[in-house]
């Protein structure tokens, strides 16, 4: 989506499998890719998402735009990549989004690097008041909340508040 406002939506006992092998693919189950987009009070329950390629997650693949939201949303599921890049809620996440009063609660797989149990890869976002519970099991740059953090001095800024990574590796 781009542009768009998700609210007030469920998806429950579900299963999405992106076969496509591409650098640019990206898999959730509300959305593959948002950009300049808010979500908010979005719920996935028992979901099981799957990807050949990166940019999988529970709720949202690929998260972009400087204006993108995602608010007091949640997602149950198990996150598998035969790549990498997977989050229990969010696969990636660029230009200064913010995620607020949400969580993850499962668990997320990949056979390469950056697994985080909320989000895979944080680039300049805002994560706020935010939890996940569950394993993060990848290669390398495995992380309860974040798989990998990355901030510029460009002016943006990242930042991670009040938020609690819980469960067994």
């Amino acid at each position: 989506t781009d542009g768009a406002t998700i609210r007030d939506l469920n998806i429950v006992e579900s299963t999405f499998h992106n076969k496509n092998t591409s650098s640019n693919t990206a898999t959730g189950a509300l959305a593959g890719y948002i950009n300049n987009t808010t979500i908010e009070n979005c719920h996935v329950l028992n979901v099981n998402v799957s990807a050949d390629y990166d940019n999988v997650g529970g709720l949202i693949g690929y998260v972009n735009g400087t204006s993108s939201n995602i608010t007091k949303s949640s997602a149950t599921a198990t996150v598998r990549s035969m790549h990498d890049y997977g989050g229990g809620l969010i696969g990636r996440a660029e230009k200064c989004m913010t995620l607020s009063y949400s969580h993850a609660t499962g668990n997320t797989t990949i056979n390469g690097p950056y697994v985080g149990g909320l989000n895979r890869y944080a680039n300049n976002v805002k994560i706020h008041f935010c939890s996940t519970w569950g394993s993060a099991l990848g290669n390398r740059n495995a992380g309860g909340t974040n798989g990998k953090t990355k901030g510029y001095s460009n002016g943006a800024s990242m930042s991670v508040r009040n938020c609690s990574p819980a469960g067994a590796p």
